[in-house]
């Protein structure tokens, strides 16, 4: 009798939030930390009262692709925060067909390749199409600046950034990361344990905890600690730049970077600043320039003075801020 009463009282609750569904929703979400109240977006249409009278809910990929068809009776929007373009195969790497991200990379992922546009409001990712209800917003504008931000603020951080470089003294390399699917990371650190060590403070590969035990995985803290941080992309797409580079300038560290076709976010970042790797061709160069790096003070100092980002990149950071309050605004 109990499961009797159990099961109705259920249903009835999904039929009740099915007509009457939340504010806010969320589905096929991934961390449950950027639910209701903490998602930048949700955080932005909150702050500058674009909300209208319909009831919002955001997708993610992270679920089956027809969950997004559903039929829902308010506004539709989907944000990725993973690559949906084709990305390029090196020879060189080697894939892990062990790894448990294999599914996800191979089949879940791919299946959102048509960034929803047809079946939502609103769609947001790295790629660089042009379709009206689609728009590049990439996660490291999500990941680096509140949602408040304007013109002044933006270039407050960017200088801010600029000036944090960790001492010539510091530990020489670290990369964290949770998973190497692809190959790309065992590639460059194979290639650069030539020249120096290499400390693995993620999930992948782990040879330290002082992430979790010293820092309470506050990766930003950690990376203070290191002149390098290897923080090559999950895959190499054009447009797809996560916020890996940014946390390696945010925490004073010289990127050792592989993404984006090696041009990675052209009106924002001085490819300069950046050693960027090469599965095409042998990376020789970069070995040798990073052992005298490592071993010369002058060579890392001058380098790690370099200016990181182009002068119009506030510019673009906020026009891109303006463009999305615009478009949620128009579909809220």
């Amino acid at each position: 009798m109990m499961k009797i009463k159990q099961l109705i009282k259920q249903t009835s609750h999904f039929i009740f939030s099915e007509m009457f569904p939340p504010q806010f929703s969320y589905v096929n979400w991934l961390d449950e930390n950027q639910k209701p109240n903490t998602f930048w977006i949700e955080r932005i249409i909150r702050l500058y009262h674009l909300k209208g009278e319909k009831p919002i809910r955001f997708y993610s990929l992270f679920g089956k692709r027809e969950t997004i068809d559903e039929k829902f009776p308010g506004i539709k929007i989907i944000y990725s925060g993973e690559n949906l373009e084709p990305y390029v195969r090196h020879s060189c790497l080697i894939e892990d067909e062990k790894s448990s991200y294999r599914s996800l990379f191979r089949n879940q992922i791919p299946s959102y390749s048509d960034y929803a546009i047809g079946s939502v409001d609103l769609s947001l990712g790295f790629g660089n199409i042009k379709k009206d209800n689609y728009m590049r917003f990439p996660l490291w504008m999500i990941q680096i600046f509140p949602p408040t931000m304007y013109l002044n603020e933006i270039k407050r951080i960017l200088d801010d950034i600029e000036t944090i470089h960790n001492p010539y003294t510091s530990k020489n390399a670290v990369i964290i990361a949770r998973h190497d699917f692809l190959g790309s990371r065992k590639k460059i650190c194979s290639d650069l344990e030539k020249v120096t060590e290499i400390d693995y403070a993620g999930k992948w590969n782990n040879s330290t905890d002082i992430l979790y035990k010293k820092y309470n995985d506050d990766k930003r803290k950690l990376l203070k600690e290191y002149k390098f941080n290897i923080c090559a992309e999950n895959q190499d797409a054009p447009f797809y730049v996560t916020e890996k580079l940014f946390h390696a300038f945010i925490g004073g560290c010289i990127p050792i970077y592989q993404g984006a076709l090696n041009d990675p976010e052209p009106n924002v970042i001085y490819k300069d600043s950046v050693i960027l790797w090469n599965f095409d061709s042998n990376n020789d160069a970069n070995l040798s320039f990073i052992d005298d790096l490592i071993h010369n003070q002058k060579v890392y100092n001058d380098f790690i003075s370099r200016p990181k980002f182009k002068p119009n990149a506030a510019e673009f950071i906020c026009d891109t801020f303006s463009d999305l309050r615009a478009r949620l605004a128009k579909i809220l």
